[in-house]
């Protein structure tokens, strides 16, 4: 029987984490070849490198495309897209996968997505159908839907919104978050030896906060985020950052974080999967603007502060308190965050981004939709 071969795309954390239970259903079972495209962040020093973290859970890498522009540039995001594009289009020719997989809704996925029309390749696309209108995520992750032969969304909620989107409802199947598929199976690394390792004091009370740019209202800015930063150390938390994205402005924003020197912060461009969900489990709150914030956390019982508009529409879990992006609206949100009662009102609330078996679901609709007719679309 011929292997149905299959392209994954992952540009960088945000990706490959979700990704990666997908990834090694993929590479055990001998239904499939796996072709891992790597790229993004994952190949740049500037943005962590975390290209050393794929090779290490012991994936071959089969195509590399190093497309980022300086983002020094103004025209950064477009000139990346376009290299991308050149790239991504010239591999698809020469190795025509049965599939190419996708998810979520980074900016350069706009470059795969059109690449693999043009050169019909089927795509699937993973987490498609949620809303966030306060990024231009919302509008990439839409036109991605109109672009892809198959959908798995995480929700019945994203699934309407497929549906709405005049998508077929034999193409949408419902899976749930992969992201959530390892959080089971990780082991989480001791509380002693995690804190040691990162600099931090293991009685302290602490927080993990995440800023990405928010694309559109361009309020999450460097200045905003290293105000915030101390005003949750004045309220005597210690805090543990991770780095921002490439999105325009991510860059100086990890710029701002790396210089601020206090005994009570700590700055890293990448934890790695297993450090970051032990910092879940460990930590009092989480704090910035991630996915992974209204995602994942859940899944570890953790309040988490969304501030700003970024992921403005999203489907939230019980733990989650929207802020807006004002100092002191985020002051008065601390304390109820971190308060027992709110503590209280989540912890026996299910994650409503599914159940952590989404990898496997993703793999059976694969193997049944092999060979039909997937680019033909229909309203």
């Amino acid at each position: 029987m011929q292997k149905i071969r299959v392209a994954v795309f992952t540009s960088s954390r945000a990706d490959y984490g979700p990704l990666r239970p997908l990834l090694k259903l993929l590479k055990q079972d001998s239904d499939f070849e796996l072709l891992l495209l790597v790229s993004g962040s994952h190949l740049s020093r500037r943005f962590g490198y975390t290209k050393s973290e794929i090779v290490a859970d012991g994936f071959s890498i089969d195509a590399e495309f190093d497309f980022l522009a300086d983002p020094e540039d103004s025209d950064f995001l477009t000139q990346s897209l376009s290299k991308l594009q050149l790239q991504i289009g010239a591999w698809l020719c020469n190795n025509r996968p049965d599939w190419i997989i996708v998810l979520g809704d980074r900016f350069e996925l706009l470059a795969v997505a059109s690449a693999a029309l043009l050169i019909k390749v089927p795509l699937a696309h993973i987490s498609g159908g949620d809303i966030t209108e306060g990024a231009i995520d919302n509008q990439v992750r839409h036109a991605i839907t109109k672009i892809a032969s198959v959908h798995f969304p995480a929700t019945e909620a994203a699934k309407q919104v497929l549906l709405s989107l005049g998508e077929e409802e034999w193409r949408i199947h419902l899976v749930g978050e992969p992201a959530l598929d390892q959080i089971a199976e990780m082991q989480l690394i001791p509380k002693p030896e995690l804190f040691a390792g990162l600099g931090l004091d293991s009685e302290r009370q602490t927080a993990i906060m995440t800023f990405h740019p928010d694309t559109i209202t361009d309020v999450i800015t460097p200045d905003f985020v290293k105000t915030i930063t101390r005003k949750l150390i004045a309220s005597g938390l210690q805090i543990i950052a991770t780095g921002s994205n490439f999105d325009a402005g991510g860059d100086e924003i990890n710029r701002t974080l790396a210089k601020i020197d206090d005994p009570s912060f700590k700055f890293k461009m990448s934890l790695g999967q297993q450090r970051y969900y032990s910092m879940l489990q460990y930590s009092s709150l989480l704090i910035g603007n991630s996915s992974s914030g209204i995602i994942e956390a859940k899944s570890f019982n953790i309040p988490v502060m969304d501030i700003g508009t970024r992921q403005l529409g999203r489907l939230s879990n019980a733990n989650v308190l929207h802020v807006e992006a004002d100092v002191d609206a985020i002051g008065r949100a601390l304390q109820h965050a971190l308060s027992p009662e709110f503590a209280e009102s989540f912890q026996n609330c299910p994650n409503v981004y599914g159940d952590g078996k989404a990898s496997g679901r993703i793999i059976a609709h694969l193997k049944r939709l092999s060979g039909e007719n997937l680019l033909q679309k229909r309203q």
